[in-house]
């Protein structure tokens, strides 16, 4: 039982990681940084700005509200399903990544 529910787990975490590094490739800011691997998930790492990496991984103590999150800053913010299915979903966290970037590239240019 613990060897199954180990496996599964881990079989979340890759599948989550791979729709991470989807999504990120998506991103039509995506000239502007570079795709880093960080763990189970993706950074990125604006290519001329020097700062902190956004990551987007795998959620893991709030997986019931979503099933990814992005680490900014130091700061851990599950992306929420509320029921979404996997599509739609995947375009929410786009969003959500795309809106963060741009905060993230405004708090660069005006400290």
């Amino acid at each position: 039982m613990i060897i199954e529910t180990f496996t599964a787990e881990q079989t979340r975490r890759l599948l989550w990681s791979h729709a991470a590094r989807q999504v990120l490739a998506t991103l039509p800011q995506m000239s502007e940084y570079d795709s880093v691997p960080v763990g189970c998930g993706w950074g990125l790492r604006h290519r001329q700005l020097e700062g902190d990496t956004l990551v987007l991984h795998p959620s893991s103590n709030r997986r019931e509200l979503g099933d990814l999150a992005l680490t900014v800053l130091g700061h851990t913010h599950t992306i929420p399903r509320c029921g979404m299915g996997y599509v739609e979903y995947l375009d929410h966290v786009a969003a959500f990544v795309g809106a963060a970037l741009r905060a993230n590239h405004s708090n660069h240019l005006h400290p």
